[in-house]
C-alpha cells in the first residue's frame, strides 16, 4: 500500500494547506490525527501479526507435512514458513 493513497493521503493535503496558510495549530491537529490513525493501523497489523500461525492452523493452510510443534521447537516453525 502507497503511503500517499487514501486517507493517509487526504491528511497529507490538509496538513500542507493549514502549513501554507500559516494555521500552525489546525496543521498540528492534523498532524496528531494523523498519528493516531497510524497508531491503530500498526497496533491492527501487530495483533495480525502476533496470531498470523493460529490463524493458518484454524484455516488448515498448511499442510500436514510442514506441521511442526511449536511448544517445543519454536524455531523450525518459522524457519519453514520463510
Amino acid at each position: 500500500m502507497n503511503a500517499t493513497t487514501g486517507p493517509r493521503g487526504a491528511q497529507d493535503t490538509l496538513v500542507s494547506q493549514a502549513f501554507g496558510a500559516k494555521d500552525y495549530d489546525r496543521a498540528r491537529g492534523y498532524l496528531n490525527c494523523c498519528q493516531v490513525w497510524m497508531l491503530l493501523l500498526a497496533g491492527a497489523c501487530a495483533v495480525a501479526l502476533y496470531y498470523t500461525e493460529a490463524i493458518l492452523l484454524k484455516i488448515d493452510a498448511a499442510g500436514e507435512e510442514t506441521a511442526v510443534d511449536t511448544a517445543t521447537h519454536p524455531w523450525p516453525a518459522i524457519l519453514t514458513v520463510c
